[in-house]
Parts: C-alpha cells; structure tokens; sequence
C-alpha cells in the first residue's frame, strides 16, 4: 500500500503563541503578525499533500478535532454547557499539539467553574 500523503511539518507562526507559548485562537490573532509568505508555503504544502491522493490519518485526525473544538465553542455560546464540554472532551483527545489542548483545556474548566 503507497504511504498516505502528509502535510509538512507546521511552520512556527508568532501569531499563533503569545508571550508564554500558549496557543492563540484564530479571532484573537495580531493579523499583523502573519507572515505572507510564511502563510503561502503552508498553502502549498496543503495542497500537495490533498493532491498526492486520500487524506491520511493526520489530516483526517486534524479536521475531527477542529470540528469537535468549533462544535464546542458554538455550544458554549448557546449556554448549552454539557454538550459543549462533551464536544471539547474529544477535541482535546484528539488534538497534538500541548498548547491547543492546553487552551481547549482552559475553555472547558471554564464551563464547569461558570
């Protein structure tokens, strides 16, 4: 069986960490901080690896957990809390990277203390 395509490694983006590495959500990011070309060779890298064949595991894992977190934060927002913390249970599950687990983590402990 050929070896499933996989994105290259995660190009550092300063927008994406603060001052104490912990992870910055997508709405809360310095835009000035991005970095074009930076963001142009992501892009790339995404699509070779969508054009090399089926999604591997990484990319299907990676897209489950940004359903699971976005499912979340929607909940959270409808005050629907149970819902919204059994939705951040699996993103964190699923998620590699420590500081977005750490940040979904924060999210959820919220929920329970508020």
């Amino acid at each position: 069986m050929p070896p499933m395509p996989r994105a290259g490694a995660r190009l550092a983006k300063p927008a994406r960490r603060d001052a104490g590495d912990a992870y910055v959500p997508l709405e809360l990011q310095d835009t000035h901080l991005w970095d074009a070309r930076q963001i142009g060779t992501e892009e790339t890298l995404l699509r070779e690896a969508n054009a090399g064949g089926p999604s591997g595991r990484h990319q299907i894992e990676a897209a489950i957990q940004s359903v699971h977190a976005a499912r979340g934060h929607l909940l959270a927002s409808a005050g629907q809390n149970a819902e919204a913390h059994e939705a951040l249970t699996l993103a964190i599950g699923l998620s590699a990277d420590p500081a977005a687990r750490r940040y979904l983590q924060r999210k959820q402990e919220r929920l329970t203390d508020g």
